[in-house]
């Protein structure tokens, strides 16, 4: 029998679960999601810096190209454009963590 208390959803009152699944008082099944469940994967470790900024390293990247075949050109526009992708990142990055 478990030792935690859940709530069964026919009696409504917080008993504890028998190995079958039903509950101490009335015997009606339980949700299997009632219980708690044992994490099944280990904790992951945390990402190395590399794995954490790469989308961001791949963002500069892009906007290397652009603003070089805008200065190529000669194109303001695509100089923006580069400048508005490393904005982007910067501003998905820090959503993303938090400030």
């Amino acid at each position: 029998m478990s030792s935690t208390l859940t709530r069964c959803r026919a009696c409504g009152r917080d008993t504890q679960t028998t190995e079958d699944w039903r509950c101490e008082y009335c015997g009606q099944p339980k949700p299997v999601t009632a219980e708690p469940i044992a994490a099944a994967d280990p904790p992951r470790s945390a990402p190395s810096l590399w794995q954490d900024l790469r989308p961001q390293f791949a963002a500069a990247g892009l906007s290397l190209v652009v603003a070089l075949v805008g200065l190529i050109i000669g194109s303001e526009l695509l100089l923006i454009a580069a400048a508005a992708v490393l904005v982007a990142a910067v501003v998905a990055k820090i959503v993303a963590d938090g400030w």
